[in-house]
């Protein structure tokens, strides 16, 4: 829960760092109510006070708030650009270790440990989450979500934003007013990008395969997967391009993701592949003589979502008689047998010679296939899977286009119906089915059709790794990847990297306080201005990864952007110029002693869509951050009388 600001009426006093209270241009409207008796609130608001903890409302922790979130884009600096390095977190409580280059997840521990301003040295929790720095985390995610690239930069920028607006604060600028001017920059974004960087590409052309191999590999050039695994792009392009940009059919299997993924660790990222037209089962087939080199051609595969055993009854009909002779016992058994036949039977009729079992029913019984059903399926001929998973059934029906048969009444019901296309529905023809080994494991590897193939496009993509923390990263690395290629097929527009929109877009922004037709007033020139250096921090941090004797970050940054204010000023289009790092010593194309180069041609790209939309997101992040006044954290009883036991933290 968090209190915002409300502008103050006076506007003349300044806003010292040291100030032991907030002055009236930041103290909020007070409201004046009178007393009433009667009113809940005076009995509720003594109950809210044992339940919250709230930080002080002087400028002090305002700008402290401020603080955390520029600490933590100063931290992400390392991990921006084809330079970058790489950051090692160690969890305090189960020593796991993790390492990675990954924006989204790297802030997330950062916050992870962070203690919140005014209450760090009270040990409430364990591990207490800075709820103004958890912004970052959002933003981040956010990010990650949607464009599935820019994670890092997205928090420089919003740090460095949040930088230019406390030195103005400290100045003796409302915080209001730099959240409202900073609206206007929404639209001069977008508007600018648009029509001066971006170039339309049809993602169905011949050659557009280049360029979204080079988008991909833009994105990767910061990871160290483009240098263990060079060839991780390629296999992302090719899986998303056969998908058509449906990143729903690319399977990286993985337990507890939401994409299912196969990841193994122990080998090498050489090993990582793609496999098309296929779907993977971690399974194996039921008969004993069949689980080991068994290669099915062209076998007919109906999908159970019944179990091929005795019926399932509340009670048993052993449980009915207390007291049953032999003669009893085994008329049940034939009774049973007899009904497992039948089923048998009926499969047999349907014209199935390979079947999946769903191993969970709707009512609750685990599926499965008895010795009879086993006994009977081996001399009819049917070759039978380990019952698998829904999801399975689910993944095995969309690829091939058959629908599971729900129960043995719809399996009586399709053999006696004369509708072929009634059967066709229930019952497909696929290209084989047969074992792969894959690492140390086994599995049962289901070929497509050429129909099948051009209808559902399936694609399997076995991730390969050293280590575990390698294994996550690879697959942080390809999730990305195969993002950026499903929002390249839905926004095919692209920009130059390499810090060129930011720096295009600072030049033009101070282009058009240079004109005396574009009437800005004073306060809203300090404040543009702030934006555009703000803006410059993303190529100015590229700046520092290029090393030279006799190029500074700063020369590197004013020869950029005299470029775009020369642009400008002769109304020419965009030159493309940015910071060019990738490949330098080994590119022969590359001459120039200064790092600034044609990013199109140097193939350096990023998408319009995110491009707009990681700095329209960080902005918006910027300006509700400026806005929170007071943070309140909502306790839980037991947990307050617990901190209040613990010693305190001096």
């Amino acid at each position: 829960m968090v209190e915002e600001f409300e502008e103050g009426k006076d506007d003349g006093q300044s806003c010292p760092e040291d100030s032991p209270a907030l002055p009236s241009r930041l103290a909020r409207k007070s409201v004046h109510r009178p007393y009433d008796e009667t009113s809940s609130s005076v009995h509720v608001m003594p109950i809210l006070s044992e339940h919250l903890k709230t930080s002080s409302p002087s400028v002090n922790e305002y700008l402290e708030n401020i603080k955390s979130c520029i600490q933590i884009g100063e931290k992400c600096k390392s991990l921006l650009g084809p330079n970058a390095l790489e950051k090692l977190f160690v969890d305090p409580q189960t020593g796991e270790v993790l390492i990675t280059n990954d924006g989204a997840t790297a802030i997330q521990y950062m916050v992870r440990f962070l203690e919140f301003g005014i209450l760090k040295k009270q040990v409430l929790f364990k591990k207490i989450e800075n709820p103004i720095a958890q912004l970052f985390v959002d933003l981040s995610k956010s990010v990650d979500k949607q464009v599935g690239d820019g994670t890092t930069s997205v928090i420089v920028l919003a740090a460095s934003m949040l930088e230019e607006a406390l030195k103005l604060i400290r100045s003796g600028i409302h915080p209001m007013r730099i959240v409202k001017n900073y609206s206007m920059f929404n639209d001069i974004i977008e508007q600018h990008l648009t029509r001066f960087q971006s170039f339309k590409v049809n993602p169905f052309e011949n050659n557009s395969k280049k360029l979204i191999l080079q988008l991909v590999q833009t994105t990767l050039n910061s990871k160290f997967s483009s240098i263990s695994f060079p060839k991780l792009a390629e296999i992302a392009v090719d899986a998303m391009t056969m998908a058509s940009g449906d990143k729903n059919s690319i399977h990286v299997l993985k337990l507890g993701k939401s994409i299912n993924s196969i990841t193994f660790r122990g080998a090498s990222s050489d090993d990582t592949q793609l496999l098309t037209n296929q779907v993977l089962l971690n399974t194996n087939f039921i008969h004993e003589n069949e689980q080991e080199g068994m290669n099915l051609l062209s076998p007919k595969l109906a999908l159970l979502l019944f179990e091929l055993d005795k019926p399932k009854q509340k009670n048993s009909r052993l449980d009915e008689h207390k007291q049953i002779d032999s003669s009893q016992i085994d008329r049940i058994l034939k009774e049973e047998e007899s009904y497992i036949k039948k089923l048998v039977v009926q499969l047999k009729k349907l014209g199935a010679t390979l079947i999946c079992v769903q191993e969970n029913l709707a009512a609750g019984y685990q599926a499965g296939i008895s010795d009879a059903a086993k006994y009977w399926l081996q001399k009819s001929k049917i070759t039978s899977l380990k019952p698998i998973a829904k999801n399975d059934i689910s993944l095995l029906s969309k690829a091939f286009h058959v629908s599971p048969i729900s129960s043995t009444e719809k399996l009586q019901e399709i053999i006696e119906s004369v509708d072929k296309n009634e059967k066709s529905k229930y019952l497909t023809e696929i290209a084989y089915a047969k074992h792969v080994h894959i690492g140390r494991q086994v599995y049962i590897s289901f070929g497509q059709t050429q129909n099948q193939s051009l209808l559902s496009p399936i694609s399997f993509v076995i991730l390969n790794a050293s280590t575990q923390s390698s294994v996550d990263e690879l697959e942080r690395a390809f999730n990305d990847s195969i993002c950026i290629v499903e929002n390249f097929f839905k926004y095919p527009i692209l920009v130059p990297g390499g810090g060129a929109c930011e720096m295009s877009l600072s030049a033009y922004a101070q282009f058009l306080m240079s004109q005396p037709s574009q009437k800005y007033s004073p306060l809203q020139q300090v404040i543009m201005q702030s934006f555009c250096n703000a803006l410059e921090s993303i190529p100015h941090v590229l700046c520092q990864g290029f090393s030279s004797e006799v190029f500074t970050p700063s020369s590197i940054l004013n020869e950029l952007r005299q470029i775009y204010v020369e642009c400008f000023e002769r109304n020419q289009s965009s030159p493309f110029s940015g910071i060019y790092l990738s490949n330098r010593t080994i590119d022969p194309l590359y001459s120039s002693s200064s790092p600034i180069a044609n990013m199109k041609e140097r193939g350096i790209f990023e998408l319009l869509h995110g491009k707009i939309s990681q700095m329209k997101m960080a902005l918006q992040t910027v300006q509700r951050i400026l806005k929170i006044r007071q943070c309140f954290i909502l306790m839980h009883p037991n947990t307050i009388e617990s901190s209040q036991h613990e010693p305190q933290h001096h």
